[in-house]
């Protein structure tokens, strides 16, 4: 046995220190000690260095020379993006120039060799952490490639790759005299590492004047297995040695893909000239099981924490423990042994609620019938997401000073309003199931208007009736449109729903547009999910834009393996076009038809309004980038992938949306797109107001998909959240608009805009001048008080301000200064609160009272 075979099986399989482990020489291993004291001086030396230039350049100041080793960048919502770090004075359609000195006024670029993330310096937790990038091994693999200069073109297709990592690759350039013509070349894989495969153009028609070289970084992930190995095996040179054997076992353990490592190393255990070495690649391949194991380990954590328990349970149950480390198996019995406690919580919180029940002696048929009604929804509901809310109830199960009927009303009302509420005596909970139920009624959409009035009158009637109630109670209710399809949902075939555009005088055909969306493994009407609102580009079908993000469906296991799946997320894409159509138009339809897929998936589905994204492709793109921007009170964020700013988004750019989280991707080489949208991407990503930008581009591609990226735009959307007012002070935004349905803003809300204040989409580009744009904005000055804008009522347009308890103290004074003057109490409504959410479908944000301002005169609507 060599000292290197010895070497090389002590290292295998420990990625804490990869660069102990890359087989690159047998002085390197045998010196691998030295290695690593010197890896952690470094990163000692790194750390303190840090801290001490942070300390003396204020906020932020000076502290990263462009020599500096691959680092770990944390931003404040707890997202890390690694690679070489640097900063730039502004972005640009060509490489960055990265400055010497990192100001706070900067921003701050990662490169990890695939891909540049830019971000605010100011989002940027310093210090840095040292990263393990640099110990990556890359392997260059000789092709015979034209020494052409850097070019440029448009993106058409790829087609796929062969054994020897060749593909047919299609631009479109322009030939004399502005003819395009589409071009096809050869292209070859010339550097495979863990994250990327470089490819360079090999072979072509080179007839073309003007022709260059396309150079271009793909995720290594997206080239299928057998290529990289096929690749990898025709470069070994001495086929005798287990050395480059290793190398590419190595290499698939960086990637996290321990089954072809492992099966690299049965094949070199299987080749009789390495016999003498089965014993060390065992070994190996038993560490290679232990990385295996935590692997799953993470994926168990991440099902879990996206609601799919069984799941977990099922990964934890059918992964092979024999021959794991201890601890790893200690990991494996605790999933097991938590799931074994919540299954007996969810049966001993069930049995003393029934046991409660039968031995209390009921007053009359009615009670009778409701607290049976309870049981049996007990009985068919009751899960790990909705078992809280009978915490309460179980600290009082078994006090011996509570009367048996004080107990069963907290647990009732501990059911249907939550544990966190005060509990009420059993005479008052009882009646909350009527009016639930009238809530419900109310809610459906075929209620009559009249019928609406009599249940008002009804509701008041009860002493639950009172706002903060029926608040409390819609909150806990399933979905109003849910239904025994959505509840038994199995991930086979998408949920089909429409939105309707009423016809014009023109013409008059109301048209319906076609939603499609997908539920994530286990769902659950009683847990609220994040949701992913999508729409798709250019000839992308609303069939082909949900299963980008979903993925197949997988018959064996019952489920779909797409990203949006994996992290828990309801996915709904939405058909925007009109036939024909490709390009986004900015209109009101468009607008219409988004908004309108969002209220009916919030109305079907149980979604977390906090956690609600928008996110396009290409022509999707531009658009979930418009109504990001127009309406930014929806979402968590916005995400567009080869999207550009055109029209609107250009004139709204100074919008301050209380940081409004941007998470934009591009090609560096998609020039004409880029260059539509440099200028409001340096606005923002230096600025302490505005949008909020993560600006990804990815080196040496053009106007594509970017499916690879989806793994880092789900860490990213893990970070993020709807930003609310709450009762501190300091909630601010000031928004322009141009277009009539861009002039609601959170609480604000101005109805309708003065004709010569408006640019409608078919007159943009005729429009000489924009100085005439409309500002409204809103501030919460300090608790109770409000500063609106604009101030003047000369601009004669009805206003309306939306009050929540979440942000006013209903028992003070309501102040506003702005479009008149207005300081007085102000009540919550029941009709408001039913109405709010009859309009908006927004189940964590329900709005109690309204105040409307007509002519210069603030009044307060109050219930009838």
């Amino acid at each position: 046995m060599t000292e290197r075979m010895k070497s090389r099986s002590l290292c295998f399989g420990q990625p804490i220190l990869p660069s102990l482990c890359h087989f690159q020489s047998a002085e390197t291993l045998r010196n691998r000690a030295t290695i690593a004291t010197s890896c952690l001086a470094r990163r000692l030396v790194l750390i303190f260095t840090a801290a001490l230039l942070l300390w003396g350049a204020g906020s932020f100041g000076s502290c990263f020379a462009q020599s500096s080793p691959p680092q770990v960048v944390t931003v404040d919502t707890g997202v890390q993006y690694e690679g070489d770090v640097f900063s730039v004075k502004e972005l640009s359609i060509n490489k960055p120039t990265p400055s010497p000195i990192m100001n706070a006024s900067d921003a701050i670029g990662i490169d990890n060799g695939i891909r540049r993330v830019f971000i605010n310096a100011n989002t940027a937790r310093p210090p840095f952490g040292d990263s393990d990038l640099a110990r990556e091994k890359v392997f260059e693999i000789y092709q015979k490639a034209p020494k052409w200069t850097e070019g440029t073109g448009t993106f058409i297709g790829v087609g796929p790759f062969d054994q020897f990592g060749h593909r047919e690759f299609t631009i479109g350039l322009s030939a004399k005299g502005g003819t395009a013509v589409r071009k096809t070349y050869i292209q070859g894989i010339t550097k495979i590492g863990p994250r990327f495969c470089e490819l360079k153009n090999l072979a072509g028609n080179d007839t073309l004047e003007g022709t260059k070289q396309w150079t271009m970084r793909i995720s290594t992930g997206s080239v299928p297995r057998e290529v990289i190995r096929s690749v990898l095996h025709s470069r070994i040179k001495e086929p005798d040695q287990p050395d480059e054997y290793f190398d590419i076992a190595y290499l698939f353990q960086q990637m996290g893909d321990f089954k072809m490592a492992s099966e690299e190393l049965r094949q070199i255990e299987s080749n009789p000239k390495f016999a003498n070495d089965k014993d060390q690649i065992r070994d190996s391949r038993d560490q290679l099981g232990q990385l295996m194991a935590r692997q799953i380990l993470r994926e168990i954590e991440l099902r879990k924490s996206s609601g799919q328990f069984d799941v977990a349970i099922q990964m934890a149950k059918f992964t092979n423990k024999d021959r794991l480390a201890g601890d790893i198996k200690a990991e494996f019995a605790d999933i097991e042994e938590q799931e074994r406690l919540v299954r007996e919580g969810l049966d001993e919180k069930r049995t003393k609620v029934f046991n409660l029940i039968d031995k209390i002696k009921l007053i009359d048929d009615k009670q009778i019938g409701i607290v049976q009604s309870f049981k049996e929804e007990l009985e068919s509901d009751l899960n790990r997401f909705n078992a809280p809310r009978l915490d309460s109830f179980l600290r009082f199960a078994n006090d011996a000073g509570t009367l048996d009927e004080r107990k069963l009303g907290i647990a009732i009302s501990g059911w249907l309003l939550g544990s966190n509420r005060p509990p009420v005596d059993l005479s008052v909970a009882i009646p909350m199931f009527t009016v639930r139920g009238l809530i419900r009624e109310y809610l459906n959409l075929e209620t009559p208007v009249a019928r609406r009035e009599a249940i008002l009158k009804e509701i008041a009637a009860f002493e639950t009736g009172a706002p903060q109630y029926i608040d409390w109670l819609i909150q806990q209710m399933k979905p109003i449109d849910s239904s025994p399809e959505i509840e038994s949902y199995t991930g086979e075939k998408p949920i089909k729903f429409t939105v309707e555009f009423p016809g014009t005088l023109a013409a008059p055909e109301p048209k319906k547009y076609q939603c499609l969306a997908h539920l994530p493994p286990q769902y659950n009407p009683y847990r609220k999910y994040p949701l992913l609102l999508c729409l798709p580009g250019g000839t992308q079908t609303v069939e082909e834009n949900l299963l980008t993000w979903s993925g197949k469906y997988n018959e064996n296991l019952q489920m779909r393996y797409g990203q949006a799946m994996r992290n828990g997320y309801i996915v709904v894409s939405v058909d925007w076009r009109d036939p024909g159509q490709l390009r986004w138009g900015y209109t009101g339809r468009e607008h219409r038809i988004v908004m309108d897929a969002l209220y009916f998936a919030m109305r079907k589905f149980s979604i977390n309004s906090d956690r609600v994204f928008i996110a396009g492709h290409r022509d999707g793109a531009d658009g979930a980038y418009d109504i990001g921007l127009s309406h930014p009170e929806h979402w968590a964020g916005v995400i567009g992938y080869s999207g550009t700013f055109r029209k609107y988004i250009d004139k709204y750019w100074d919008n301050q949306h209380v940081r409004l989280p941007l998470y934009c991707v591009n090609g560096t080489k998609d020039y004409t797109t880029l260059r539509t949208m440099m200028y409001s991407l340096n606005k923002w990503i230096r600025s302490k107001k505005h949008v909020v930008p993560t600006v990804v581009h990815y080196r040496g591609r053009g106007n594509e998909l970017f499916m690879e990226d989806f793994p880092e735009a789900f860490k990213w959307m893990r970070g993020q959240t709807r930003r609310w007012p709450d009762r501190q002070s300091g909630f601010q935004f000031s928004c322009s608009a141009l277009r009539p349905w861009d002039t609601y803003f959170w609480f604000y809300e101005m109805n309708g805009l003065p004709r010569d204040r408006t640019v409608l989409p078919e007159l943009f580009e005729r429009t000489a001048s924009f100085k005439n744009m409309l500002e409204i904005g809103g501030e919460i000055i300090k608790p109770n008080e409000f500063k609106l804008q604009p101030i003047s009522l000369k601009i004669n347009t009805d206003s309306t301000l939306w009050l929540s308890p979440q942000f006013v103290d209903f028992e003070k004074q309501i102040v506003i200064r702005g479009r008149g003057k207005f300081k007085d109490s102000v009540k919550q409504s029941r009709r408001v609160v039913l109405e709010d959410y009859l309009r908006r479908a927004d189940r964590e944000h329900i709005y109690h009272a309204r105040i409307d301002c007509r002519n210069g005169e603030w009044t307060a609507q109050k219930d009838d």
